[in-house]
């Protein structure tokens, strides 16, 4: 909580804590807002349409090229996860692994976004950051 109020005060960030797996790489555990979601989706959710994979990666990736990410590394959470090796593979990690490869696949949805992001939606996220920011 220090973190977040030294470096977050207005909730207008993605607060990252150590899972002992990814790191700072992307942030699979995490603190933010519905307003920092605002910011960087203009929505107050995180797209509904993933089904399994890279929402971390995009929200993480987002975050870190507007400057509202922040890694607290002595903020250690258990990252339980078959490929860290501390829980067994099961039917629900099978269940959405498969889900996120169906159709376009989840690959593919944070790709399209990182082209929207790229054609103009930084420039926009920067825009309601700052006006976010300002109405605090």
């Amino acid at each position: 909580m220090a973190e977040w109020k030294e470096h977050i005060p207005k909730g207008i960030g993605l607060l990252c804590l150590n899972d002992g797996f990814v790191g700072d790489k992307a942030c699979g555990h995490g603190i933010t807002t519905k307003n920092y979601l605002s910011v960087i989706y203009n929505q107050q959710q995180f797209p509904a349409h993933f089904e399994h994979l890279f929402l971390d990666t995009l929200t993480s990736d987002r975050s870190k090229e507007i400057g509202e990410y922040v890694f607290c590394e002595n903020a250690n959470v258990n990252h339980q996860h078959h490929l860290v090796g501390n829980i067994e593979r099961d039917q629900v990690n099978e269940q959405t692994t498969i889900r996120a490869r169906t159709g376009i696949g989840d690959k593919k949805r944070k790709d399209n976004m990182d082209q929207l992001w790229i054609k103009g939606e930084r420039e926009n996220a920067i825009r309601r950051k700052k006006e976010a920011l300002a109405n605090e």
